[in-house]
């Protein structure tokens, strides 16, 4: 076990480091749990309070990329981030699913009793829905940064899902650089830019193109239709959020469209974000 405070990760460049953004992480125990089928997941905690927020990241992230959250959102809750499995840290799977990926959540989880609050990313959300149900006895809702839109979407075909992975397994970097200039406004930081590029990339291509395949061929709808607690997303406006057609699934489903900050979001502004993610959570422990 050890104790890293996020600043000094961040100024030692070791792997996790924080983003160029954000207030100074607050100091943190890294451990490892084992998942369900052994795999070795990290994940840091720290802060206080009398509910968890756990942090899930979306595909080819890690925990880091909830940096500039975890100083404010330690000085009231406990925190815990992890690493999923392929991703970060964290050990490598033979094969991934979403509902493997949310057995890593659970392993996590279970370290913290009490009432829990998940606050997911992207592909996070779709790991939240196989993972909410068996949490929902202490779940006390979910929050999403630019999570959920597929909820309220058809299905991609299986001929589009193929020419995507069959494109990154061609060239992994090429296409994660690629899709900067989607998942980030014009005007972003170029720091930023840059440290959001080297962690996507540096994950293992193998792992990554698995876990592309595991969330492209998940039904999230499946896992968590009619779950009874309340899901808030903050989402951006680059893909639309149908909030009415995610309501046939999630019944107390509520988003929030934030115009101009790109896919992400939680750190291009971490202030705004940070606030309104505050206000949720607050809602949520009463």
């Amino acid at each position: 076990m050890t104790v890293l405070p996020g600043w000094v990760a961040a100024q030692s460049g070791i792997a996790g480091e924080g983003p160029p953004t954000g207030d100074p992480w607050p100091a943190m125990v890294g451990e490892t749990v084992s998942s369900a089928d052994g795999t070795p997941i990290f994940f840091r905690h720290g802060g206080q309070g009398n509910a968890t927020v756990l942090f899930v990241h979306g595909w080819s992230c890690s925990h880091a990329f909830f940096g500039p959250q975890f100083a404010p959102v330690s000085q009231r809750y406990r925190i815990a981030a992890l690493d999923l499995a392929g991703h970060g840290q964290s050990g490598h799977r033979a094969k991934h699913t979403a509902a493997a990926f949310a057995e890593d959540v659970l392993a996590v989880a279970a370290r913290f009793p009490g009432p829990l609050v998940l606050v997911v990313h992207s592909a996070g959300g779709r790991v939240a829905c196989h993972a909410a149900p068996a949490l929902e006895d202490r779940l006390l809702g979910v929050v999403g940064f630019d999570a959920f839109q597929n909820l309220g979407m058809p299905p991609p075909t299986e001929e589009r899902i193929n020419a995507s992975l069959a494109a990154l397994k061609a060239d992994f970097a090429g296409r994660v650089a690629q899709s900067m200039s989607f998942l980030l406004p014009e005007d972003a930081d170029p720091a930023l830019q840059r440290w959001i590029l080297e962690q996507m990339s540096s994950n293992s291509p193998e792992q990554a193109v698995a876990a592309s395949a595991a969330f492209a061929n998940d039904d999230p709808a499946a896992a968590v239709r009619d779950f009874s607690k309340p899901v808030w997303a903050l989402n951006s406006d680059g893909v639309p959020t149908n909030v009415e057609k995610i309501r046939q699934v999630i019944p107390r489903f509520n988003a929030q469209t934030i115009v101009g900050h790109g896919h992400f979001l939680h750190l291009v502004n971490p202030q705004l974000l940070n606030d309104r993610l505050l206000s949720r959570l607050d809602q949520l422990a009463g």
